[in-house]
């Protein structure tokens, strides 16, 4: 019984004690007779110790993953690119410029690409000849 004492007293405390039930204290059980008290002390200081090493693992798996989900996406995703002087779509709903609610146009234009940076965005013209004044990136059909 004198183990058992020792485990109320420990399981009373709001930490990472193991608590024990009721029936377990009036008949004692393999779990309360095998509780010693020092090596459950060690085990918790030697868990902390490792849980560091747990963390980078952790870690480390989570970037595997996420390069992987990058592998299949990037599989799937075609690239579009257009050359300077095709016609294209601007959507609507990058370039805000008319609010035309749910029942309106996804796509506006058509426009004119005269020109393409380094990062892919395009610089467009409307048919009449009048430049916009961004780039845009390829939110273009």
């Amino acid at each position: 019984m004198d183990n058992a004492k020792s485990l109320i007293e420990t399981s009373s405390m709001p930490s990472r004690q193991e608590s024990v039930l009721p029936t377990e204290i009036a008949i004692p059980t393999e779990r309360t007779l095998s509780f010693i008290q020092d090596w459950n002390a060690r085990d918790l200081r030697t868990n902390l110790d490792l849980l560091e090493e747990r963390r980078e693992m952790a870690a480390a798996h989570e970037a595997i993953n996420k390069q992987r989900i990058a592998r299949y996406y990037d599989k799937r995703v075609r690239l579009i690119t257009y050359a300077v002087g095709d016609l294209v779509w601007r959507d609507n709903q990058e370039s805000r410029i008319e609010d035309t609610g749910k029942l309106g146009p996804n796509w506006e234009g058509p426009y004119r690409v005269i020109g393409i940076s380094k990062t892919r965005t395009y610089k467009l013209v409307e048919l009449n000849g009048k430049t916009i004044k961004r780039t845009w990136p390829t939110a273009l059909k």
